[in-house]
């Protein structure tokens, strides 16, 4: 395997010890080519400063998250509001990838939940497209169920943030979803594990199968950044590195388990 070039990882700003600039810096310190933020991190800096330390620091500020709707949903002019922020502050900081979490106040438990989420990500797509900046939806839905929301969105461009433990959670067939919806998983896919609670073991300790869903995504074409959002809050750095190494190592064998 002498002269293999190492993939691109990347890391999301809410799981470090740190936020904003410092975040960039932990994240190219780390190894971490690729960094996932919050509206939350441009409030803790600034835009410039965050571009600055970026290109300083050689990562890329590659998605922004609209996590502000776990808490507010996404019925109202706040949730428009809020998209609209981010998607200028991603214009900003050149970031071309926003996605809306449907969990907590946001999650998706109904037919009036997918109409609004549709209206919602239907609304961002359309402004997003005039920035060039691409909408993605992350959600547990069933395959069936996110058929149904890209349905009514109607914007192929719209992509889905596709996670290797959420699903697992929420106890829908993360397989079925992969198969039903390769070709919307296009730029980013967030990996984590846990037992007891979201990422809280190392890549390969807990219970979401990530190996395997990562062979099914190679196995669809997946050519996109992982993004490992696992727990490093306590400043576990090692485990940062640990996980890291180990998904290179899974990234680096093929489908039938060899190098």
């Amino acid at each position: 395997m002498i002269g293999r070039v190492q993939p691109e990882l990347g890391v999301t700003a809410w799981t470090l010890p740190v936020r904003g600039v410092a975040a960039v810096r932990w994240a190219a310190e780390h190894g971490f080519a690729h960094l996932h933020l919050d509206l939350v991190d441009v409030e803790a800096a600034t835009t410039a400063g965050l571009r600055t330390a970026a290109a300083e620091s050689h990562v890329r500020l590659a998605g922004l998250a609209i996590n502000r709707l776990e808490l507010t949903g996404v019925a109202g002019p706040h949730a428009e509001a809020a998209v609209a922020e981010a998607i200028d502050v991603a214009s900003d900081l050149e970031v071309r990838y926003v996605y809306l979490p449907s969990f907590e106040q946001a999650e998706i438990t109904g037919g009036a939940d997918l109409e609004r989420t549709a209206e919602l990500l239907r609304l961002a797509g359309a402004r997003a497209a005039a920035a060039g900046v691409t909408v993605a939806t992350e959600n547990v839905l069933p395959g069936e169920q996110l058929s149904t929301l890209f349905a009514l969105v109607g914007d192929d461009g719209v992509e889905l943030l596709f996670d290797t433990q959420n699903l697992v959670v929420a106890g829908v067939d993360h397989r079925e979803v992969l198969a039903a919806h390769t070709t919307r998983i296009r730029s980013f896919v967030h990996v984590k594990d846990g037992a007891a609670g979201l990422g809280d073991r190392r890549l390969g300790d807990g219970g979401a199968d990530v190996a395997g869903t990562i062979r099914q995504l190679c196995a669809g074409g997946f050519t996109g950044v992982y993004v490992i959002e696992n727990d490093y809050r306590t400043g576990a750095a090692d485990a940062a590195a640990a996980d890291a190494r180990w998904l290179r190592k899974v990234l680096a064998m093929r489908g039938d388990g060899t190098e």
